[in-house]
């Protein structure tokens, strides 16, 4: 009751220097309008486990970068809340925020812990919190209930099923890579020296074409390259760039050019690299030079997972996760990311939890999360067999943890060092092809729970 008593008095006093500043300025007028307008969070600490060099669980607190985490205010249903939920293990207990408001001021909390908000205030959310703001009249108000989502790894699964038992050709298989491309999901690699293709309906899965070699080659394919835009497919081959229609037969695009590797597509380009050169745009329109990179940084052939933001849908983050060429044996991947309303790809530089540097690294993505495995660690000072787990990230590739072993692979794939290859659809349906095992293992990512 005291601190109630010492609000009012507060409130009473506010609404008489309100007074006096009115009598003194006439053209202020006190207003019955109070509203939140943005909320942001400061950075938060995050506990996370993780296994040693010696097998050993071992745990570490990182930092959460709370800018990363943008909020959704709901005017009508009186919600504040982030739709990319937090990593696991983030400790919400002694938050401090950024509120922007219309009106006197702030109070949170309920009863008789009812307090004035402070951006310096060190306060809990484990619950939903209450905050009312009070407008310029000092009476009229309008409250919010924040919460801040945070990923429950417990309520996550990822259960796999084989819908192409004996049904993959991928015997013999080395070097393949996977793509989507209307209803249909391409594999291509090289088998016996030869660079072949074979597909499959995405609504079925069981049935593949036969592994037949493509045409209209002048040499072996880097199949890494293979990439889907539009209506075509792209790919390098004796640093040329072709392309196809059907992922079978293949034309030369006619440039005397020569590039290093397709980096990938954004924003309805496709990205080319010459040396330490990006360019950008297609055959038919030509190309724009973008940026000088340096290439001991530059991922090779990367993966490339796009998403919209959750602020703004007309905006999207593209991200490259991969490892360049000049990698050393004590680092982690490396990760490149732009806006489609940016030029130039900008280098997370110094991330201290990056993502484990593994043999075939593979980085897919849904829904804002990014999930990456591979073949054995290529780091000498963190042990991590093939395909023991999946690591992820969820504040777009600067930190990475593992997930639990029911969020993992296929068991039977424990151990394994053939060539693989793995794509997302546009339903959220991760398709992994064990090419030496000839199985497909697929499981829905849209599925998991946050």
């Amino acid at each position: 009751m005291r601190k109630i008593l010492a609000m009012l008095g507060s409130l009473m006093a506010a609404t008489f220097l309100l007074t006096s500043c009115l009598e003194d300025n006439t053209e202020e007028e006190a207003t019955a309008y109070a509203s939140i307008v943005s909320f942001s969070i400061n950075n938060l600490k995050a506990q996370v486990t993780d296994t040693n060099a010696s097998g050993e669980d071992t745990t570490y607190t990182v930092t959460v970068t709370g800018s990363l985490y943008p909020f959704s205010i709901d005017h009508v249903n009186g919600e504040i809340y982030n739709r990319d939920s937090l990593p696991v293990g983030t400790d919400i207990t002694k938050a401090t925020v950024d509120i922007g408001y219309e009106g006197l001021y702030i109070v949170y909390g309920e009863g008789d812990e009812m307090r004035y908000y402070s951006t310096t205030d060190s306060i809990d959310f484990t619950s939903p919190v209450r905050f009312t703001v009070y407008a310029t009249d000092g009476v009229s108000n309008r409250t919010y209930y924040i919460r801040l989502n945070v990923h429950q790894t417990n309520s996550e699964s990822l259960v796999w099923e084989q819908p192409a038992q004996n049904g993959f050709p991928g015997e013999g298989m080395t070097e393949q890579k996977a793509v989507t491309q209307g209803d249909r999901l391409y594999v291509l690699a090289q088998h016996n020296g030869t660079t072949a293709l074979t597909s499959t309906l995405l609504t079925d899965g069981r049935v593949w074409t036969a592994l037949t070699p493509v045409t209209g080659l002048a040499d072996e394919a880097d199949c890494h390259t293979l990439t889907a835009l539009n209506d075509n497919f792209y790919l390098l081959a004796g640093g040329k760039l072709y392309n196809s229609n059907d992922c079978a037969t293949w034309l030369p695009c006619n440039e005397e050019a020569s590039f290093s590797d397709i980096i990938g597509t954004a924003d309805g380009q496709l990205y080319l690299r010459a040396g330490d050169t990006v360019l950008a745009g297609t055959p038919d329109e030509g190309w724009t030079t973008i940026q000088q990179v340096d290439e001991t940084v530059f991922p090779l052939s990367p993966s490339v997972i796009s998403s919209a933001l959750t602020t703004n849908h007309h905006i999207t983050r593209t991200t490259l996760v991969g490892i360049p060429e000049g990698y050393t044996a004590d680092t982690c991947a490396v990760v490149w990311t732009k806006l489609s309303t940016e030029s130039v790809w900008t280098y997370y530089n110094n991330i201290q939890y990056g993502c484990p540097l593994l043999e075939d690294l593979t980085v897919v993505g849904w829904e804002g999360k990014l999930y990456a495995f591979g073949g054995k660690s290529l780091n000498r000072n963190k042990v991590i067999e093939p395909f023991e787990a999946i690591f992820t990230s969820t504040d777009g590739g600067i930190t990475w943890q593992r997930q639990a072993s029911h969020m993992g692979l296929p068991d039977e794939l424990a151990g394994f060092e053939g060539s693989h290859s793995c794509v997302v659809d546009n339903k959220g349906f991760i398709w992994l092809m064990a090419a030496s095992e000839g199985a497909v293992y697929r499981a829905n990512l849209g599925a998991l729970d946050d």
